[in-house]
């Protein structure tokens, strides 16, 4: 059988262990070092129990720069939101129209509450995982402004063509509107990593154990680089 062949990783921050492989992110994923690019723990961080997934609605057009200029569009999408089911309102004290805050360790936004059937809470192995919906359309100018989803995700991407991974990350969800302007908005402390996971005093991303890789000139590293430089 030729290959490569298709596998599963987990994206760079989950709420859980690859349940299929022992690797747990693409191991030729390009990352970027750099002090305000902070990651989550791999899986299971505390701080962050909710996988959130980013999208886009019909009224609005990529990041909103152009559509959220028309009137007409912004009566149909008024508000930034977030999308919620009913067991995580209830979990998190949410009210449909209310508001809530979403934060990674890399900054947080606030959003009306949409309380909906579309998310389903999805049970793993028999952990109940729950999913936040964040549209990609607002920012700060334009009739209708609003936070930018985009404060939320990383500078990680795949090794191919570098395509930035913010389909997928771990996030937390509060009731209420944001605290403060903070872009650092990490919450509690970070877990402690699992056993044999742990090189050069950093928490590793991959499963089993890889040595460490070689940060580029540019603060990316890439597992294909270490591969390369190893042939």
């Amino acid at each position: 059988m030729d290959g490569p062949l298709p596998t599963h990783y987990e994206p760079q921050e989950s709420v859980l262990k690859n349940p299929l492989y022992g690797q747990q992110c693409n191991p030729a994923r390009l990352e970027w070092i750099r002090r305000d690019n902070p990651y989550h723990k791999a899986w299971g961080d505390p701080r962050y129990p909710f996988i959130a997934t980013t999208y886009r609605v019909t009224e609005h057009h990529t990041a909103g720069g152009m559509s959220r200029w028309l009137p007409w569009l912004n009566e149909l999408q008024p508000e930034m939101f977030v999308e919620v089911s009913p067991e995580l309102a209830g979990l998190r004290g949410l009210e449909n129209g209310g508001w809530a805050t979403v934060s990674t360790i890399r900054g947080e936004i606030e959003a009306r509450v949409l309380v909906t059937e579309r998310l389903h809470p999805l049970v793993v192995q028999g952990q109940v995982l729950h999913q936040v919906g964040i549209p990609y359309h607002w920012s700060y100018v334009g009739r209708s402004t609003g936070d930018a989803a985009n404060e939320l995700t990383a500078f990680v991407a795949d090794p191919n063509v570098s395509i930035e991974e913010s389909k997928a990350f771990s996030v937390q969800v509060v009731a209420g509107r944001r605290a403060s302007r903070r872009r650092a908005a990490a919450v509690g402390p970070l877990a402690e990593p699992e056993p044999g996971q742990e090189q050069g005093g950093e928490p590793s991303r991959d499963l089993p154990q890889v040595q460490a890789k070689k940060p580029a000139p540019h603060g990316e590293r890439s597992g294909r680089q270490q591969q390369t430089e190893e042939a």
